[in-house]
């Protein structure tokens, strides 16, 4: 687990949530069994979800973001286990390749935003750069660039998530759909580096 930029007590909440989505997908696959299987299940995912929100409510971007890689790779695991594959046998439109993807995502934001933290002058000058090169800006005149257009991405893998390849019940839904409301706060903590780069002022105070 990456622990970038993480101090000792989010590294243990990171670990708790690993342990909780590892206890989730146990009661899933039967590994853990007993006459109130559901009830497990739905408990594990609100514990999970009350440790999302503590982690919404901190701020950091990296925590976001690693919080959510293990929340890809521990549902990757599962279905790698389930189907005795290796990764690089993952068959075209297999389950799979969205999982594996998203945790190709994460880790790829992690190392942008690492790097980009270590060297804030490279950063400054980089959003600079975007910000005059021909691709797409938003409102606030701030590039879509790479990170932004993966956690745009994981986005949509996650609302693909909550109707698509497993059934899930009520509480299984609204944990997916936390998730994908933290990455919505990892943009806009994001585009809060971005404004800062480009001095650029927020136009409203929820851009703040």
């Amino acid at each position: 687990m990456d622990v970038i930029g993480l101090s000792v007590s989010e590294v243990a909440v990171c670990h708790e949530i690993y342990g909780f989505a590892d206890i989730y997908w146990r009661f899933k696959d039967g590994v853990i069994t007993g006459t109130e299987t559901q009830e497990a299940v739905d408990l594990t995912c609100r514990s999970i979800r009350k440790l999302l929100e503590q982690i919404e409510k901190s701020d950091n971007l990296h925590l976001i973001i690693a919080a959510e890689r293990i929340m890809c790779n521990a549902d990757l695991k599962h279905f790698q286990s389930l189907q005795q594959i290796q990764p690089d046998d993952f068959p075209p439109g297999s389950i799979m390749r969205p999982l594996q993807e998203g945790v190709a995502r994460m880790d790829e934001v992690n190392r942008k935003l690492a790097f980009r933290a270590e060297n804030i002058e490279i950063f400054h000058r980089y959003s600079s750069a975007t910000q005059m090169e021909k691709i797409d800006h938003d409102a606030s005149g701030l590039p879509k660039d790479g990170i932004r257009k993966l956690l745009l991405s994981h986005k949509t893998r996650l609302s693909n998530r909550s109707t698509g390849f497993d059934a899930v019940g009520r509480e299984e839904r609204s944990l997916i759909q936390f998730r994908k409301m933290n990455i919505q706060k990892a943009e806009h903590l994001y585009k809060a580096m971005q404004r800062e780069a480009l001095g650029i002022a927020p136009k409203s105070p929820k851009d703040q």
